[in-house]
This record gives structure tokens, sequence and C-alpha cells, in this order.
């Protein structure tokens, strides 16, 4: 009987076992790949959210500094408007604003609230976003007076040359105070009390002060004569400038022929020039190339007389590296802790007993920081100057000014025809008919004058809109305060008005002025304007002109200077 055989199946546990591991790992990777899918796309997304989201928050603030501008009056006039903005040169992102209501809060008169929808969208990232916002919008605060502790305070550098004068009430000596570096040269000034800066000090020729405190290094040259100096830096005198008294953290420089009554320094002191000092204290060494007289030196390190005549007593805390001569013997007493030099006479010994007292650091200098927002100065003001983008042309809108109704808007830069020629300096009633393609006004008697020039067929007023620079060159602006948005170049005037700007001030040229409320009664009320007298001659044709084009336009009410 046979008996059939059948092969056993092998390996079959083992090709399931293999097919379950590949689905494992397989389903294990098709898990990874799309939970990284996903990751990427949440981060896209975020990505997206974070460029659109952070745009929608530029435009809320950009329609807020909007609003901060906006008259009480034309405020209603917002609801349901589109505002667009842009930010600088970006193309990459669209921003708007639509204000949906206006809400004046009765418990606090000339307060409103403002509720608006922003959008904004980011090009690049193809995203969007959806904001509702509210303004709560509070009418300014202005003081009566800003008391400032010093004269002049500025905030950046200044630099001061020509025929300057800065003058106070009844010719006071005047403070400046500067956040930067100052440089004075080749002016005709003394009235300078106190100079604060927190960097670096030079003075050139014609310049003086009683009291300097500086940050950085002091530099005087020339004539300059200064009291007391205070400085953190370096100290260098040229010339015949001269100092009584300094204390200096830093090296002092003497190359000057001037008188130095009393040098104090935590560095060293190079006293370079043929004069006579009077005594000299250095932390550090002392280096008398060159000396008349020196009451007294004390020096911490090492001290040097090379050439020169009679010192009186010093006192020497390390070595007398240098001597006159062998021969010298015009002094009064030299104590010398460390060794002395072979150049040096037999009677001055070392290794003796010296004492000395180091001077205490001269500290920094802290400015008060006076922030002045012109914005808020703008209800102030009797001439609001500003580009209208209605109009399409620069505007003046004037405010309590005698005879102008208040907020009266006028083009500038218009000039009206007398006997076939033109004469500029005058305002064109702000009306689309109101002057021809020429620039023509058509009105029959001109309006509010606004500014003199050299002569009437020159504009003394002009603007540029590319740059956003107001540019003034005449004889003279109106009397009161100007309120100017965008940057104003002052050029050669006798101006006795008050000048503000929101961008950038520079003056050139013969320019002299001061604020309105410097001046008196007839300067400012009856158009008598002393600098145009003083410049020009009292009954010149320019004095009389400017009579006759201000005295009927007087700033009305300007912190009660013209009140009959």
């Amino acid at each position: 009987m046979k008996i059939a055989r059948y092969s056993r199946q092998k390996g079959i546990a083992t090709i399931l076992v293999v097919l379950l591991l590949s689905l494992a790992v397989g389903a294990t990777a098709f898990s990874m790949i799309n939970s990284n899918r996903n990751t990427q796309t949440k981060q896209v997304a975020v990505h997206a959210a974070t460029h659109a989201n952070n745009s929608a928050w530029a435009a809320a603030d950009a329609l807020r500094l909007y609003l901060k501008n906006v008259e009480e009056d034309d405020l209603p006039a917002l609801v349901n408007r589109n505002l667009t903005m842009t930010v600088g040169n970006d193309t990459t992102r669209s921003m708007s604003a639509v204000v949906r209501s206006v809400d004046a809060d009765a418990s606090v008169p000339g307060t409103y609230l403002i509720e608006a929808e922003v959008t904004a969208t980011d090009i690049s990232a193809d995203s969007s976003a959806l904001m509702d916002v509210v303004f709560r919008l509070t009418p300014g605060e202005i003081s009566d007076s800003i008391d400032l502790t010093d004269s002049v305070m500025l905030s950046g550098n200044l630099d001061m040359t020509g025929g300057i004068k800065i003058t106070g009430v009844d010719g006071n000596m005047q403070d400046l105070s500067v956040d930067g570096d100052i440089r004075i040269d080749q002016i005709s000034i003394n009235s300078i009390r106190t100079i604060k800066a927190t960097g670096d000090v030079k003075l050139g020729s014609g310049a003086a002060a009683e009291t300097i405190y500086a940050n950085g290094s002091v530099s005087i040259k020339d004539t300059v004569a200064v009291n007391t100096i205070w400085a953190m830096g370096d100290f260098e005198a040229q010339g015949s400038a001269s100092v009584d008294t300094m204390w200096i953290n830093g090296d002092v420089t003497i190359d000057s022929s001037g008188s130095f009554n009393f040098v104090n320094t935590l560095g060293d002191i190079y006293a370079n020039a043929w004069t006579s000092y009077g005594d000299l204290k250095a932390d550090g060494n002392i280096y008398a190339e060159a000396f008349d007289d020196i009451n007294t030196a004390a020096s911490g390190g090492n001290t040097l007389f090379a050439t020169g005549g009679h010192v009186g007593t010093a006192k020497i805390k390390g070595n007398l590296t240098g001597c006159v001569g062998s021969y010298w013997d015009d002094f009064t007493d030299i104590q010398v802790a460390g060794t002395v030099s072979e150049s040096c006479p037999p009677s001055i010994v070392g290794g003796q007993q010296v004492s000395f007292v180091p001077m205490n650091p001269v500290t920094e200098v802290e400015l008060d920081k006076v922030i002045i927002d012109t914005w808020a100065l703008k209800s102030e003001a009797n001439y609001v100057l500003e580009y209208d983008e209605n109009l399409k042309a620069p505007v003046a809108r004037l405010y309590n000014v005698a005879g102008v109704p208040n907020g009266k808007v006028y083009y500038l830069n218009k000039y009206f025809e007398k006997n076939y020629s033109k004469h500029y300096g005058y305002l064109c009633e702000a009306d689309l008919l109101s002057y021809s393609s020429d620039g023509r006004c058509l009105e029959i008697s001109p309006g509010p004058a606004i500014c003199l020039g050299f002569s009437d067929q020159t504009d003394c007023l002009t603007y540029d809109k590319d740059s956003d620079t107001w540019t003034f060159n005449g004889a003279a602006l109106a009397p009161g305060v100007f309120w100017f948005k965008g940057d104003l170049a002052m050029g050669s005037t006798t101006t006795t008005s008050t000048l503000l700007a929101t961008g950038s001030i520079t003056t050139s040229g013969a320019y002299y002025g001061a604020a309105v409320n410097w001046f008196g009664f007839d300067d400012i009320c009856l158009a008598k304007n002393s600098l145009i007298r003083d410049t020009y001659g009292a009954g010149s044709s320019t004095d009389k002109k400017y009579t006759d084009r201000f005295e009927d336009y007087y700033p009305a009410v300007s912190h009660n200077k013209c009140n009959w």
C-alpha cells in the first residue's frame, strides 16, 4: 500500500510578519506625512495671518494719528467715508478704514467715541484681516505758558556760525542747553551764561560763556574766555583762549597764551604754551613742556619741567622725569616720592613722603527734556499753512486775525495785478474760480497780506509739494503765530512771528527773528516793526510798506497781545 506524502509549507509565518510590519511602517509613514502637511499648512496660515494682522494694527495706528489732526467740526463728515492708507513706498499691502459712527460723549464736552472697521490685505502672503476698533478722541490741552529751564533748548547737534545774537528780556544773560554736540565759531556773542551739552563743546572766535558743562570733550580757541568748565572728556585750548577754573575727567592740553588759574584733571596735563599757570593738579602725569610760571603743581603720576621759568611748590607722587636744567633753581619747594632725573638740580631729592588727594570725577550732565508737540499747538496759530488735497493747492487758514472770519481759507502763491504789474504777498480767496490759469487772483482787491517780499514782483512765501517744504525769503512775515505742516526753510528776513513746523526748520542768509510775545504792542498791533526799522531805517520805503500792509491784520487774540 502506497502512502502519499505531502510537502510542508515553509516560511508562511515569516511572510505574514513581514507584511504586517510593512503595513505598520507604511501607515506610520503616511501618518507622519499627513501630520507634517497639516503642520506646514497651519504654519503657512499663521504666517499669513501674522502679516495681515500686523498690517491691520498698522492701519489702526495710522487711523489714530489721522484722527488726532481732524478738526472737531469735520468729525461728522467722516461717517461711512473710506480712508485708504499707505506706509512709505510699501506696495506689498493695502490698508483701509471705514468710520462707522461718530458719537459725542455728553458727559465730557469735546470728547467723541469713533467706531471704525479696519481692513488690511498682505499681497505677498495672500491674506487679509478685518478688525473693529473704537477710539476715544479727547480735546488737547494747551497750557497758557511753557516754563523752559533754559533760554535755548535743542535736541540734536548745534552748529552756530556768522552774525548770531542770543538775547532775552532786557538783554539778560541766557542759558544754552543742547542734547548733542555744540560748535560756536566766528560770531559775535557774549550773552551766554551757561552751556550744557550731552556731547562735545567747541568754541571759537567771538564766543564766550560763564560756565560749560559737557559729557564729552571741550575745545576752545582764539580769544574765547570761560570762567568754569566741567567736562567728562578731554580739554584743549589754542590761540589766546583762557579759563579760570576747570574740572576734567580726561586729558588737558594747553597750547594757548591765555591764563589758566586752576586746572584739575583725572588724566594728564600737557602745558605747551609760554604763559602763567595757577594751580595744576593731575591724577595722571604733568608734562610742562613750556611755561612762564607755575604757582603749584601736584601729580599722582610723573612730572616733567622741560622749558620754563618759575615753579612755586610741586608735589609729585611718581617720578620727576626732567627739569629745565641741573642749574635750575627758580622754584620754591619740590617734593618727589619717586626718583629724580639727572637733569634736575641736586637740591631736589626723591623718596619723600608725598600726600595726594585724587579729584572727584565729573558726573554726567542730565538735561530736562522738553517735548513740544506742534500738532497740539495748531489751534494756537493765527496762520495755519498746509497743502489741501481737495483743492490741490497750498492754502492758509486764518484764525484770530483782525478783520478776517475765523477759519477762512485762502490760496497762496497768487498775484494781484496793479498797473499792469504783478504784486505778491497777499492771499487769494480759496474759490476754484478765484484765479486765472497763470495764477492771477481775480478778486477786485487783494486779500489779507501774509508777507512782504524784497520787491512786490517776487513771491516771498512758496511751497514745494515734492519735498513738503515751505520756503520764505523776504523782508518780513505778518505779525502773529505761524503753523506749517511740513518743513520750513527761512531765508533772509526780519520777522516778528512765532514759527511752528511739523517738520524741520532751517535758516540761512541774514535771518533775524524773535517770537511774537517778545515784542511790544507797537511792533505787533500797530505794525511798527522795530527789526525792520533797525535793518532798513525808520521811515524807509520798506518800513512804510510793512506798516501799510499789516496794520489792519494784527493778531486779535494772540495771548492777549492786541486786545484793545
